[in-house]
């Protein structure tokens, strides 16, 4: 839906989309639009007169060029990675210190990308299969991945903080699938009524090849997720604080029984 000029919505950095992928210099930047819009590929932002950039976290800010087929270039937008995880106060019921930098999460939906965006709300039905994760990786670093929820079994009564859907150690620059699987993937599956929970992903730089004790984990049975501690983990193994990260949060749908189900054969 377009908007008339003058009227774009109150900025929101969690609602921003990185419009400088879209038309190049018909669109300039960040600009607010509306969720489950794709900004300038949409025509949400031509339809603003003079409208201002908003930058989301680890969005990067362009800039400009008058030439159709230049590259833009840009910096890390730091400040707004550190703000959100503040804001939907993963610090501190995760980590105490935010990651600086914004893990690129991607699921793929019936052959549609669908963006894990710093809060956003997915379903379980979107989520249900492991996602590409990527993030600035330095040359022959190694990596952990976490994702956990800490709402389990819900955000007012979190009894089970944390279950943990996904860990993943020693991991070579961001190539998951070469990494050491400690606990396979689950997708969300939040209780019917408890509202939304948080899917938190965090990116850890190690000190070098780790010898991991943790007890292997399937995707064929929820046990021995619950009541996991990041902080623990990443103490025990003297990861320091996370590098990157980024979360979604998702509530109850029909999968999830599904889910359930085929978690109890």
């Amino acid at each position: 839906m377009r908007r008339k000029p003058g009227t774009c919505p109150a900025p929101s950095p969690l609602l921003t989309r990185d419009c400088s992928r879209g038309r190049r210099n018909q669109c300039e930047g960040d600009f607010e639009c509306p969720l489950r819009q794709k900004c300038c590929l949409d025509g949400c932002v031509k339809v603003c007169q003079n409208p201002t950039p908003r930058i989301g976290p680890g969005r990067r800010r362009p800039i400009l060029s008058d030439r159709t087929d230049t590259e833009m270039t840009a910096e890390p937008d730091i400040a707004g990675v550190a703000a959100a995880f503040r804001q939907h106060d993963i610090v501190p019921d995760v980590v105490d210190t935010a990651p600086t930098i914004a893990a690129e999460v991607t699921y793929n939906v019936t052959d549609e990308d669908v963006s894990v965006d710093f809060g956003n709300v997915l379903t379980p039905t979107q989520v249900k299969s492991p996602p590409q994760v990527t993030w600035p990786v330095e040359d022959g670093a190694l990596y952990t991945l976490v994702m956990t929820d800490p709402d389990a079994p819900s955000r007012a009564n979190p009894r089970l903080r944390e279950f943990h859907h996904w860990l993943v150690g020693n991991i070579p620059g961001n190539e998951i699938q070469d990494g050491e699987t400690l606990s396979q993937y689950i997708g969300s599956a939040p209780p019917r009524g408890r509202g939304l929970h948080r899917y938190v992903f965090l990116v850890y730089k190690q000190p070098g090849t780790l010898e991991f004790d943790e007890r292997r984990l399937g995707n064929t049975s929820m046990a021995h997720r619950s009541r996991f501690h990041t902080r623990v983990f990443a103490t025990k193994y003297n990861l320091g604080d996370p590098v990157a990260g980024n979360f979604y949060q998702a509530e109850w749908d029909d999968w999830v029984p599904r889910l359930y189900a085929a978690m109890a054969q």
